[in-house]
């Protein structure tokens, strides 16, 4: 398994134990995969923010159970750079590299 398998696997696993640790309802339909997808550089922080409001959106629309739009739309209110958090990874890569010479 490469690293960005474990990556999204991981991202996934956070998602559901936010869910579970809130006892959120979500809709059977719902797919974290490509919430995942969209937020594998987000902190596990932010991913507990993205739940708590994807939760919030859906009282606001006064349902039942958290659903894929309900993220998508909690997911357009956060600013996370991850182009920045890219380039700070590579950085600090490079710095590694260099101590091990």
């Amino acid at each position: 398994m490469d690293a960005l398998s474990i990556a999204l696997l991981c991202s996934r696993y956070i998602l559901q134990i936010h869910l579970a640790m809130r006892k959120t309802p979500i809709a059977k339909d719902l797919d974290l995969t490509p919430i995942a997808e969209a937020t594998y550089f987000w902190t596990v922080a932010e991913s507990k923010k993205l739940v708590k409001k994807a939760s919030a959106l859906a009282m606001d629309k006064e349902t039942d159970l958290v659903g894929y739009k309900h993220f998508t739309d909690a997911i357009k209110t956060f600013e996370v750079n991850v182009n920045e958090r890219i380039k700070n990874i590579q950085d600090m890569r490079s710095n590694l590299r260099g101590l091990r010479t």
